[in-house]
C-alpha cells in the first residue's frame, strides 16, 4: 500500500469516522479539532460503532492548521456556517499536489475552493454516514458509511478519482464513483433536504418522521420534489432513487440528523448551503421547490428565533 500523509479539517462526527478508518489501515492521519482538541491529544479517539468499536489512543492533534504538516490528502469535514476560515485553515496544509475532497453538505461549495486552489484536483464526497459526537472525543456511529466520489471539475472519472477510491475501500469504507459531481450533490440532497429539514421542524428523529403513513407519504413528496428539482436542472435522478432512499431510512436505527443537533445546541443550522442555494438554483431551471421553500422558511424562523415556529 502507498502510504499517504492525510490532514481531516474539521475532526467532528464525521471526520474522525473516516479518519479513524484511514489511520487503521495504516496511513498518517493529522486531525485539526477545536472543542475536543485538548481531551483527543491526551486521551485519543473512540468510536463507538454497531459495526465494533475503533480506539485510536495515539492521535496527531492540533488546534491550529498553521502547526500541521502539508499533506498529500486533505478532507474538509467542517460545517459550511464555518467557511469563511476555511481558506485560510486550507493553505498550510495544502501544496500543488495536494488532492482536496470535500465532505461538506450542501450545493456549490466546491467552488470557492477550487478557485482558491485552481491547480490542484479538488473532489466532492457525499457522505451517508449516520454518525454524532456523543462526548469529548467520543463518535457515535450509528448507521451506514457509504461515500460517493466525484471530481468538482467534471473531468470524468479520472487516475486521481480511481485511486482516491482505491484508498478509502482499502480503509474498509464503502464507496462509489460518479462522473457529475452536481448529480452526486442533488442525491445527497434528496435525503438532506427532507429529513434534516422535517426532523429539526417537527423535533423528531427518523423514526419519528416515518412512524405512520402520514409522514413517510410527507417524506416521499419532498423528496420527490428534490429529484424533480434535480432533473430540471440537468441532473438525471430516478423515482428509485427515492425509492430507495425512503426504504433505508425506514431501515435505519433511529438517527437524529446534523441539523436537528445543531439546533438543538443552539448553533447556526446549514440552511444556505442544504435550502438557499437549490432552491435558487431549480428556481433558475423555472422549476419552484414549494414543499422545501416551506421548510426553509421554518427553519430561518427557528434559527433566528431559537424556538419552532
Amino acid at each position: 500500500m502507498n502510504t499517504k500523509s492525510i490532514s481531516i479539517i474539521g475532526s467532528g462526527a464525521v471526520g474522525a469516522y473516516y479518519g479513524a478508518h484511514l489511520q487503521k489501515a495504516g496511513h498518517d492521519l493529522h486531525f485539526l479539532l477545536r472543542s475536543d482538541y485538548e481531551h483527543v491529544k491526551t486521551h485519543g479517539l473512540r468510536i463507538l460503532s454497531r459495526h465494533g468499536d475503533s480506539v485510536l489512543d495515539e492521535v496527531k492533534a492540533y488546534n491550529s492548521s498553521e502547526d500541521m504538516p502539508s499533506s498529500d490528502i486533505v478532507f474538509i469535514a467542517m460545517k459550511t456556517v464555518d467557511n469563511d476560515t476555511l481558506l485560510r485553515l486550507l493553505v498550510p496544509v495544502v501544496t500543488e499536489s495536494t488532492w482536496i475532497v470535500n465532505l461538506q453538505n450542501g450545493l456549490g461549495v466546491e467552488e470557492e475552493i477550487m478557485k482558491a486552489f485552481p491547480n490542484n484536483p479538488v473532489f466532492a464526497g457525499l457522505c451517508f454516514l449516520a454518525s454524532h459526537r456523543k462526548s469529548p472525543g467520543i463518535v457515535q456511529h450509528v448507521d451506514y458509511g457509504k461515500m460517493s466520489l466525484a471530481r468538482a471539475d467534471e473531468a470524468g472519472i479520472t487516475e486521481s478519482l480511481s485511486e482516491l477510491d482505491e484508498i478509502l475501500r482499502e480503509a474498509k469504507i464503502e464507496t462509489e464513483v460518479l462522473e457529475n459531481h452536481w448529480e452526486a450533490r442533488w442525491r445527497k440532497l434528496v435525503w438532506n433536504m427532507c429529513f434534516n429539514g422535517l426532523c429539526t421542524a417537527k423535533q423528531k428523529n427518523t423514526a419519528g418522521i416515518l412512524a405512520d403513513e402520514a409522514g413517510r407519504s410527507e417524506a416521499y413528496a419532498i423528496m420527490t420534489e428534490i429529484k424533480e428539482a434535480a432533473n430540471a436542472t440537468g441532473c438525471a435522478i430516478p423515482q428509485s432513487f427515492v425509492d430507495m432512499m425512503q426504504e433505508i431510512t425506514i431501515a435505519m436505527k433511529p438517527y437524529e440528523p446534523s441539523m436537528y443537533i445543531d439546533f438543538q445546541l443552539g448553533r447556526p443550522m446549514e440552511l444556505e448551503d442544504i435550502y438557499a442555494r437549490p432552491i435558487h438554483f431549480a428556481h433558475k431551471a423555472s422549476y419552484e421547490m414549494v414543499l422545501c421553500q416551506k421548510i426553509y422558511e421554518s427553519l430561518s424562523f427557528m434559527d433566528k428565533n431559537g424556538r419552532i415556529g
